[in-house]
């Protein structure tokens, strides 16, 4: 998944600096502090983890994309595979 298409998935992210990996990172987490985060939110920085080869970290935020939206195929099949 591009940066672009995670951080279309965050409204929070979809400013044009953000432009990284390490920037849409840090745009999550902030998102995530201020108790706004959906489980798009988790979902994508799930992804991010996996994608920067922190599996652990990876598998938590896809947990609790599901823990949020139970019926989140696509948050169990990258759990399944991380």
């Amino acid at each position: 998944m591009s940066n672009q298409s995670v951080a279309s998935a965050v409204p929070a992210c979809k400013e044009p600096a953000v432009s990284s990996m390490q920037q849409l990172e840090i745009c999550l987490r902030q998102d995530i502090m201020k108790n706004s985060a959906g489980p798009e939110t988790f979902f994508s920085l799930g992804l991010i983890c996996k994608a920067s080869h922190r599996p652990e970290e990876a598998a938590q935020c896809f947990a609790e994309a599901i823990r949020l939206q139970p019926d989140y195929p696509e948050a169990y099949n990258s759990l399944g595979l991380t």
